[in-house]
């Protein structure tokens, strides 16, 4: 006997492994949270958004690398075995804590630029392998949004929650402490992931191997999200360059930055109930649209209160179309290839987002005008999509 949720069959075994793995993507998070705070007085965060404008361009292209790595070779690697993708979680986390251990000791040499990339691999795998196990561990396609931004929540929370004993351990002891940490949270994760199982789930998505390609309506959504995720880009640097040129304080960046995490948060809570009334696609174009009209409401703005309203809105309608994505190419691609599908995609939006946050940092763009620029370009994609959209949608059914 079955009943509506998460995870498999029988009711108990689905609810463990949904459970282990909520409590993988918390300790990864928390992990990930303590290593950037750890890393924030180090050689790695040298470069400021204030640095020469082609130092930052560089930087944002590096960005990049780790993508190099996990689309090509780790995406189709994870898809080979049925348990390909719990072991990718396994050893990503494991990953982690070893180069967390080696930062820990390397914080003041340039040993820390390769391990910290390797460290950015790790994390992206992670990233994927969770994308792609998510169908998996669901049992209805109709929970997938909700599922996924159960994650997102967690994720979110966990990073905040691990922050405050993690600044406590580097105030008193060290930042090579924190990363020690870590460390200690990545591993726990990997010992979790390796409890997920995932056998009867693997049998399940055997059962839906009617699916040959990737649909059109995720190669069409793809696009769709390629350009939120461009928007994300260019509204950062927007943003910032706009606050450095009229020499900002401080705070007015740290304003903007919690605007933009209580918006992502905000997007996680909101993806569910949506989906509840309208399925993914129409989710993806109502997020285009709210850029857009968030975008023209910030051109009746000056300063701070224009870039408050434009990073609120872009991060919170952005986070709404990440869910009705991930669920709709988890939904409508192959599930024997949802690694290297997922690994495809996230390489994609981040070469997009790169090339969204390098206009303002080569190009001298007023925030004014900079949100007139994301308000046009919104509104044309949310209208092509909205066509394109609907019409994948109707030829699949």
């Amino acid at each position: 006997m079955t009943e509506p949720g998460y995870g498999f069959s029988p009711l108990s075994h689905r609810r463990e492994a949904f459970s282990r793995f909520v409590i993988v993507q918390a300790l990864s998070s928390g992990g990930d949270g303590i290593v950037a705070l750890a890393l924030a007085g180090s050689l790695f965060f040298d470069i400021s958004p204030s640095a020469a404008s082609s130092r930052v361009a560089l930087s944002l292209v590096l960005t990049v690398l780790p993508f190099g790595v996990v689309a090509p070779l780790l995406g189709p690697a994870m898809d080979r075995h049925p348990q390909g993708r719990r072991a990718m979680l396994v050893l990503a986390g494991a990953g982690r804590a070893v180069t967390a251990l080696i930062m820990a000791s390397n914080l003041n040499s340039f040993v820390l630029f390769p391990t910290a990339f390797l460290s950015l691999v790790c994390s992206k795998a992670f990233s994927i392998a969770r994308s792609a196990l998510v169908p998996v561990l669901v049992k209805d396609e109709e929970r997938l949004v909700e599922a996924n931004a159960r994650l997102s929540l967690i994720s979110t929370a966990s990073g905040f929650i691990f922050i405050v004993p993690g600044y406590v351990v580097q105030h008193f002891i060290g930042s090579n402490w924190t990363l020690r940490c870590a460390a200690i949270a990545f591993s726990t994760a990997a010992i979790m992931a390796v409890r997920i199982d995932v056998k009867s789930a693997s049998e399940r998505a055997a059962e839906r191997s009617r699916f040959v390609a990737v649909t059109n309506s995720v190669q069409v959504a793809a696009v769709a999200m390629a350009m939120l995720r461009g928007i994300v880009g260019f509204t950062a640097f927007l943003i910032a360059f706009s606050f450095r040129r009229t020499d900002a304080d401080t705070w007015m960046f740290g304003v903007v930055v919690a605007l933009s995490s209580i918006g992502t948060f905000l997007g996680a809570v909101v993806a569910p109930p949506a989906r509840r009334l309208i399925r993914e696609e129409r989710i993806l174009v109502a997020a285009l649209v709210m850029v857009a009209c968030g975008a023209i409401v910030s051109t009746r703005l000056d300063g701070l209160g224009a870039a408050c309203v434009l990073s609120l809105v872009v991060a919170n309608s952005t986070s709404v179309g990440k869910m009705a994505f991930d669920s709709l190419a988890q939904r409508d691609s192959p599930p024997s290839d949802h690694g290297r599908i997922m690994a495809r995609f996230e390489a994609g939006f981040q070469l997009v987002w790169v090339l969204g946050a390098l206009m303002p940092v080569r190009i001298s763009i007023p925030l004014r005008f900079g949100a007139i620029m994301i308000a046009l370009t919104a509104t044309v994609v949310a209208v092509v999509y909205g066509f394109g959209g609907w019409a994948a949608l109707r030829r699949r059914f």
